[in-house]
């Protein structure tokens, strides 16, 4: 099978010595099954906040298993208007790459990273095959948070 991994804040092979997480586990699993695994991810680094790369890259992990990284200008804070512009500046890079992709047989994108998402159902139902979203965070909801009580009903609507 060709299967799409998209995440937006793990760690990846190509950040040098580095534990795996769930989706790094999940890619090289797959590959020694003998998938072919795309994993799509940005090129800025959540965790340390810096780039990867200054532009989209493409970097081959062993013969069933590359990454596909997105480029983003980064952001600084976790709860900002540039951590906003980052998600939808990287649902555009992935709209735009996916166009030229061979359609895999299923796709698995993690939450949060809600345009990537978006993008990836509405590819999946245009070529008629399963997406699963894997929900692991409630981002953007947090910045719910952050707003008075009684304008919480306004930031709902915002996001």
């Amino acid at each position: 099978m060709e299967i799409w991994l998209i995440h937006i804040g793990e760690l990846l092979p190509v950040d040098g010595q580095t534990r795996l997480f769930r989706y790094g586990i999940l890619a090289d699993m797959l590959a020694e099954r003998g998938h072919s695994v795309v994993r799509w991810a940005p090129t800025f680094v959540h965790a340390y906040k810096r780039q990867r790369a200054e532009k989209d890259s493409s970097v081959k992990v062993n013969d069933r298993y590359r990454i596909e990284l997105l480029y983003a200008k980064g952001y600084r804070r976790n709860i900002s208007f540039s951590r906003l512009w980052f998600n939808h500046q990287i649902a555009r890079a992935f709209k735009r790459r996916i166009k030229d992709e061979k359609p895999p047989d299923i796709i698995l994108s993690a939450l949060p990273a809600p345009g990537m998402c978006r993008v990836a159902i509405e590819y999946a139902g245009c070529h008629n095959m399963p997406v699963v979203i894997d929900v692991r965070d409630l981002w953007p909801d947090i910045f719910l948070s952050i707003i008075p009580h009684g304008l919480r009903w306004l930031g709902r609507v915002a996001l």
